[in-house]
């Protein structure tokens, strides 16, 4: 009966040390920010230059675009310099190279309803100013602060 008890616990030691968890390579998450901000000017046709800020939110585990707000100051208008700000959807299209970001305006004091911007490393530059004389362009900030 000895023997059968030795037998039988090296049994349950071998079942037990086959049955030990090997590592699993940790899933690789990609996190998005949950804001990209973008600051610079853009072009205006009634006064000096428009200061642009940009604020793009997405969902931080999927990057699913979630709304924008803009804020757009116009310097040296008629009448004196003004803020207008403008939100609504956007959307990223990835095949035309580089990418090209655009924003469907909801509600605005702007007449548009959508802009688009081009994307290159940490510059969105507005499609409309490509003949230009003057470059136009928005350089990716640190949000304000952090989004809960």
């Amino acid at each position: 009966m000895n023997a059968r008890f030795i037998t039988a616990i090296a049994a349950c030691v071998l079942f037990l040390s086959g049955c030990a968890g090997h590592d699993k390579p940790a899933e690789q998450t990609i996190t998005y920010d949950p804001v990209m901000r973008f600051k610079g000017t853009l072009a205006c046709s009634d006064c000096t230059a428009i200061g642009a800020d940009l604020s793009l939110y997405q969902d931080i585990q999927t990057g699913e675009p979630k709304g924008y707000v803009l804020n757009e100051t116009h310097v040296d208008a008629p009448g004196g310099n003004f803020t207008s700000t403008s939100w609504g959807e956007w959307s990223k299209d990835l095949q035309p190279q580089p990418p090209v970001y655009r924003l469907v305006v909801k509600s605005s004091t702007v007449r548009t309803t959508e802009r688009a911007f081009e994307l290159k490393g940490d510059v969105l530059s507005p499609l409309e100013d490509h003949d230009s004389e003057h470059a136009h362009e928005l350089r990716r900030m640190a949000p304000l602060a952090p989004v809960k």
